[in-house]
Formats: C-alpha cells, sequence, structure tokens
C-alpha cells in the first residue's frame, strides 16, 4: 500500500463522502454528458477542499490571497493549482503520459469555448474560421503543450504547463457542458452532439485524475462475500497476483433474496472486509462486473487498513 500521507486523507471524511458520491453517481449515468457532469460535480468539491487545505496551512499564492479578501476566488485557478501541487510529481508523469491525455489533446475537432461563442455573437449554422480559432484557443494551447511535453518528459516545466492547460481545457467543459443550447440565433442543435463526444473524452481523462489522486483505488477491490480468498466464488480473483490486507469500511451487509447485499452508508458501523491490491485488477473488473451481474453496482468507498483511510472498489447492491 502507498504509505504516502495525501492531502485529501488530512481533510474532513465529508469531503470524501461526497467527492466519492459523485463519482459513483457518474457511473450510474447512461449518457455521456452527465456522466461528465457529475465527475466534474466531484472535481468542483476536490478543487475547493484543496484551497481550504492550503488556506489553512498559509500556502496561498499571492494572487490567491489578494483574490480571496475580494471575494474574488477564482475556480479555473483553484483548478489549475490542483493540478500543478495537489498531487506529486511522480504521480503527475503517469498522468500526463496516459492515454486519456493523450486523446483529450488530440481530440478533433478542437474543443470551442460557447463562452467565447457567445461572446462573438456566433451564429452556430456559420461558424467563421476567425471565430472558431478563437473559440478553440485553449484546446490549440493543450495540443501545444502536449506536443512539446512529448519530445522532452523529463522536462519540470514542460510537464507542468501540461497539466495547467488540462486543467484548463478540462474547465472549459465544464462550462460549457452547464450552459444552454440557447444562442443569438437560436438553438444549437448540434451543440448536444459535439458536447456528448466531448464529455466522452473528458470523463476518462477526470477518471484517470482522480485514480491518480486517491492512490490507485483501480488496483484495489475490497471484498464482504463470496470473491473472498474462503469463499465459494474465490476463484474469480485467484489468478491475479497481489496482497489482501484487512479493513473495515462504513456500511450494511444483509441477506437479500439469498444474495449477500452490501450497503455504503457513512451513518452504519465499521464492517470487516479484505481488501485486495493488484497491478491487474483494472483490466479484470469488466469481467467482474458482468460476473456479479446487474443486482449489484461497482462503487467507490473509503476503507480502513492499517488506520489509515484509503479508496477502493467495492461491490454494492443495487437499491430497488
Amino acid at each position: 500500500m502507498n504509505e504516502t500521507n495525501s492531502w485529501w486523507q488530512q481533510e474532513s471524511a465529508y469531503f470524501l463522502n461526497e467527492t466519492l458520491a459523485f463519482i459513483n453517481s457518474s457511473r450510474t449515468r447512461d449518457e455521456a454528458i452527465d456522466q461528465c457532469g457529475e465527475l466534474c460535480k466531484a472535481l468542483n468539491k476536490t478543487w475547493n477542499a484543496f484551497f481550504q487545505y492550503r488556506k489553512r496551512h498559509h500556502k496561498l499564492h499571492d494572487k490567491e490571497v489578494e483574490n480571496d479578501a475580494k471575494g474574488e476566488r477564482s475556480d479555473n485557478q483553484s483548478f489549475q493549482w490542483l493540478m500543478l501541487e495537489g498531487i506529486s510529481d511522480q504521480q503527475a508523469l503517469p498522468f500526463c503520459q496516459s492515454n486519456a491525455v493523450r486523446t483529450f489533446a488530440d481530440f478533433m475537432p478542437q474543443i470551442m469555448n460557447h463562452d467565447t461563442l457567445l461572446k462573438d455573437q456566433y451564429d452556430p449554422f456559420n461558424i467563421t474560421e476567425k471565430v472558431r480559432k478563437r473559440a478553440s484557443d485553449e484546446h490549440r494551447q493543450l495540443s501545444n503543450a502536449f506536443g512539446r511535453f512529448s519530445q522532452s518528459p523529463s522536462d519540470h516545466s514542460l510537464k507542468e504547463a501540461l497539466l495547467k492547460k488540462t486543467a484548463q481545457l478540462i474547465y472549459v467543459v465544464r462550462s460549457n457542458i452547464v450552459h444552454s443550447e440557447k444562442t443569438p440565433q437560436g438553438p444549437d442543435l448540434d451543440k448536444s452532439e459535439r458536447d456528448r463526444l466531448v464529455s466522452e473524452v473528458t470523463a476518462k481523462v477526470i477518471d484517470e485524475l482522480f485514480d491518480i489522486f486517491f492512490d490507485a483505488p483501480s488496483k484495489r477491490l475490497a471484498v464482504y462475500g463470496t470473491l473472498a480468498p474462503d469463499g465459494p466464488n474465490a476463484s474469480q480473483l485467484a489468478s491475479l497476483e497481489g496482497e489482501w490486507h484487512e479493513g473495515t469500511v462504513q456500511g450494511v451487509v444483509e441477506n437479500r433474496n439469498g444474495f449477500v447485499d452490501f450497503q455504503w452508508s457513512t451513518a452504519a458501523q465499521f464492517i470487516a472486509v479484505r481488501i485486495l491490491s493488484a497491478e491487474g485488477l483494472s483490466e479484470r473488473f469488466a469481467r467482474l462486473d458482468r460476473f456479479e451481474g446487474p443486482r449489484y453496482q461497482r462503487v467507490l468507498v473509503p476503507v480502513t487498513i492499517d488506520g489509515k483511510v484509503t479508496v477502493c472498489n467495492i461491490y454494492q447492491g443495487k437499491k430497488r
């Protein structure tokens, strides 16, 4: 297990529980825009928590202190500092080199800032090349930053620039989603389809980011029933090379119609679970999801191992 005491582990359980609830909600949504929207809410909780963490520890930058005193704190700025200082250098490098970030940077047609389009009084049926170029400036900056980083991945300044530009474009997508399709010329009927395609690639980047933040929960699974090493379905995990740990999670386990059912609840008692930590687990989840079937949903929950809080997957009974 990762022994690093990450900043989020020093925050209140309320922050972690709310953030994970939004991430779990994204997994229940059928539409890509809704999935991305829920993940953006989780990000909002996270950059706000990191801002408050730094404020308490007197680690805000001068401009942030100045803006905060005037009641003008910038969410975009807070998100960028989360990317630059909320993850370690060791975590940032694999994120920057991930397929999710590469696909995001290379996505075509380039993502346009809807706010810029509105300021230009754009015609959705005839977006000029000049307007399109101005509206896609943030994406062009990310694409350039990714290209420079790819040439010299060991350059710290290029990695920071890529993290900053990634945050900037995610923030643009987040803002685009909450805007309506109304334009000065009437409804932009193509915007919903553009938002869907953009949301798909953006959601993968945010998922990757949270996996980095929470020290790779994609490599951890908590079990409470048949998947345990001594359970009747232990063979589903037996071929994975990893380590088992003892832990606890807040929730309720009950027998429902012959099935063992877990429900995560922060108001419940702590129950014992076994946690598998394995490198190949993320590739096994699709198969495990099918095995568990429609009665269960895989969610992220806080689990305590040796007195330390970590985040891992667990199968929860779907509410009926």
